[in-house]
C-alpha cells in the first residue's frame, strides 16, 4: 500500500526529486523528511486520506511540470 511508502519512495515512484517533494510539502505547512513514512506524516499533521492525497498528488504535479 502506498501509504506504507516513505516520502522518498514516492518520490521514486513517480520520478521525482525527494528532497523537492519534501520541499513542496514544508510550502504547503507540512515538515517531512525523506525517509518519513506517509501514513506517519497523516497520523502527525491529523489529515484526513482523501485531502492528503489530493495534496501529495499536487505536489507531484506540480514537480513534474504537469
Amino acid at each position: 500500500m502506498i501509504k506504507d511508502y516513505t516520502v522518498k519512495q514516492l518520490a521514486d515512484e513517480f520520478n521525482v526529486s525527494a528532497d523537492a517533494l519534501v520541499k513542496k510539502l514544508k510550502e504547503k505547512g507540512i515538515e517531512a523528511t525523506p525517509d518519513e513514512k506517509l501514513v506517519e506524516i497523516e497520523y502527525k499533521y491529523d489529515l484526513d486520506r482523501e485531502e492528503f492525497k489530493a495534496l501529495l498528488e499536487e505536489a507531484i504535479a506540480e514537480l513534474r511540470g504537469s
